[in-house]
């Protein structure tokens, strides 16, 4: 391991801990379709390269000096997608999955549902949204898994390869995919526009399916095998609805089961990654109701709001904003930098990225992304 890759690690180990790091880190979120797009290669071919992928995830590691490695050539699970004919990741004329809003549940199999979770997941709903099931079903699981063994092993080692090379910190590593329960119920089981009905329609009914899916996702954990002391192990969490709703029903329905989710996490020695989207700001005051520590991911509240809300026991993380990667002048890019930095860099306990994931190749602008992380890297020294 070089020097460079060492005092990297040390950063996030710094920061992770409670201590103050030398400096505020900065990574990049993206897509591995977003750098295929890059360097010209069409998604509804090289997307299910492995040599391709790993190719565009390396070149673009080499143009952009993050903390870490901006994307991992394994981030894509299109093959898998495309030979299990996923109903929730479908591929648009330009090879570009999507989520679209489906409700493999019905609203009347909520009591069968809420009876045994694990039984009407895995009896009902995962047939009902991967289509391999429809042919033979009785083979439907064994091609799932071995579809996903097959992906996963092509890339084995991919990233470890890619973190040694251009000497980014391997400290972190993310385990698994946790979902709020309610988010749960609403993207994989109901609908995001079908949830916000329910709950006015037969309020117990989505308690209970929220108390349901923290079993059926706190089993996920449990599951995993006990963390590497080595490693800064992460389960990451996107939250989606509670930006759609309003505080009280964000308390009622929301807030319990996910905040016993993040408890099992942490008692498990797992850090919770967490990404608030969207706009959290009526909301934030609940975070004083979480313990211990977990890494906040921002997209929308202000860095001032953030300040005044957020536990310093935490880590805060995105902020920046997208559209000024995007769309800004050097300047500009430089100068909310340090206006950030300046809000929240005195606590020690920032990570600065963009607030939101690139996507397609149009959302990249390298030049203010390079731009973006010398100027976190310098100003940002303690």
């Amino acid at each position: 391991m070089s020097s460079k890759q060492k005092e990297r690690n040390q950063i996030f180990k710094d920061l992770y801990t409670g201590k103050r790091p030398t400096r505020i880190p900065t990574t990049i979120t993206m897509n591995i379709e977003s750098a295929l797009e890059h360097y010209g290669y069409s998604l509804l071919r090289e997307q299910y390269s492995i040599e391709h992928c790993y190719e565009a995830a390396d070149r673009i590691a080499e143009e952009l000096d993050s903390d870490q490695i901006p994307v991992s050539p394994a981030s894509t699970n299109a093959a898998v997608h495309r030979y299990v004919k996923n109903s929730f990741m479908v591929p648009g004329a330009d090879g570009f999955f999507q989520h679209p809003d489906i409700a493999p549940m019905e609203m009347e199999e909520y009591p069968e549902f809420n009876e045994d979770p694990l039984a009407f997941i895995v009896d009902k709903v995962i047939p009902r949204v991967n289509k391999v099931f429809d042919t033979e079903p009785e083979l439907g699981y064994v091609r799932m898994i071995a579809a996903k063994k097959v992906v996963r092993e092509l890339h084995d080692g991919m990233n470890q390869k890619l973190m040694d090379k251009h000497d980014r910190a391997d400290i972190t590593q993310i385990v698994c995919r946790g979902f709020a329960p309610f988010d749960y119920i609403a993207d994989y089981i109901r609908s995001f526009s079908t949830m916000l009905i329910d709950m006015r329609r037969k309020p117990q009914w989505v308690l209970d399916a929220c108390e349901g899916a923290l079993a059926y996702e706190i089993d996920k954990i449990n599951a995993l095998p006990d963390p590497n002391p080595e490693k800064l192990e992460e389960v990451f969490m996107p939250l989606h609805m509670a930006p759609y709703m309003r505080t009280k029903d964000v308390i009622k329905f929301y807030w319990p089961t996910y905040k016993k989710f993040v408890m099992a996490i942490q008692e498990k020695g797992f850090t919770p990654y967490v990404f608030y989207e969207h706009d959290w700001s009526p909301h934030l005051d609940l975070l004083e109701d979480m313990p211990g520590m977990h890494v906040a991911k921002f997209e929308a509240p202000t860095a001032e709001l953030l300040k005044e809300k957020v536990p310093s026991r935490n880590v805060i993380a995105g902020v920046y904003p997208f559209d000024v990667i995007r769309y800004g002048t050097k300047e500009e890019v430089v100068d909310e930098a340090k206006r950030i930095i300046d809000i929240l860099g005195p606590e020690g306990n920032l990570i600065l990225n963009p607030n939101k994931r690139f996507i397609r190749d149009n959302d990249l602008n390298l030049e203010n992304l390079k731009v973006f992380i010398e100027t976190v890297q310098e100003y940002g020294k303690y």
